[in-house]
């Protein structure tokens, strides 16, 4: 029998031996207890609850207490939270908690640009302001902040050495190759720096758009590669180049042609200390 069967049986075994009293149960919902509180009182969980009044009824437990008790699932039996009583739950309600989300998120928004200038990655962020981490990420891409979060997120990882075991984990610690690639067609040249861990030919083999030839390769564990490669793009922003033909990796490892001297050089010298 498959491992999920077997647990769903003895699911349906647990559930045979509870006994739920459908008195009790009547009288909790005319007091006008919730769910939880029910499941509370009877120490079962929010399904089971759920199997039982189906089994008994052929209703699901909302249907079940508006049939008991009247009226209906949110209304004047079972009102909604305190701060939204007196509301039209209707386009003004709607407009209502729009308004409210919005003044929280221009609150937010000088606080949470000084934390993203100061290094701070979203997961430290939401914990200093008590925020969730949907409603940062709706202030960050409404602000235009995306890219300063994306380069936090690259510094925070290879400092912390997450980087280091996310890629440990992935690739083994295999070996991988920094390399340096000239492109060129009828129309542009420019270089690329990059890492992979098969051979040049191999990773170029579906670009059509361009000729290549490899400039430098150095190999090493497939992290050191990483590290050097984005120390590299830091270092030679100022040369930064983008081709006309984007293919996969082209977006912001490419370089002019003056770059090349300069960034064979810087390569050498990282790789003698590996």
């Amino acid at each position: 029998m498959k491992e999920w069967k077997k647990k769903f049986c003895k699911l349906c075994e647990g559930r045979k031996k509870i006994i739920l009293d459908f008195d009790i149960l009547n009288k909790l919902l005319k007091e006008k207890k919730t769910q939880v509180e029910i499941c509370k009182h009877f120490n079962i969980t929010d399904p089971t609850l759920s199997h039982y009044i189906k089994q008994k009824t052929g209703l699901n437990f909302i249907k079940y207490r508006v049939k008991l008790c009247g009226g209906i699932a949110r209304g004047k039996k079972y009102p909604w939270p305190n701060k939204y009583k007196g509301i039209k739950r209707s386009r003004e309600f709607g407009d209502n908690i729009r308004r409210c989300c919005k003044e929280k998120r221009d609150k937010h928004l000088p606080i949470i640009k000084e934390l993203l200038n100061e290094g701070m990655v979203k997961t430290q962020i939401c914990k200093k302001l008590n925020i969730n981490h949907f409603t940062l990420t709706k202030i960050i891409k409404e602000a235009n902040l995306i890219a300063q979060a994306k380069k936090n997120l690259n510094k925070y990882h290879i400092n912390s050495g997450l980087l280091r075991q996310n890629y440990s984990n992935r690739f083994n610690n295999r070996l991988g190759r920094i390399y340096l690639v000239k492109f060129w067609n009828k129309k542009e040249k420019f270089i690329k720096v990059g890492i992979t861990v098969n051979s040049v030919k191999f990773r170029f083999k579906d670009v059509n758009t361009y000729k290549f030839r490899s400039l430098f390769e150095a190999e090493n564990i497939i992290f050191n590669c990483l590290v050097l490669e984005q120390k590299n793009k830091n270092k030679f922003k100022h040369y930064y180049y983008l081709p006309e033909k984007i293919n996969n990796g082209f977006r912001s490892e490419c370089f002019r042609l003056e770059a090349i001297p300069e960034i064979i050089t810087y390569l050498q010298e990282s790789t003698k200390t590996w």
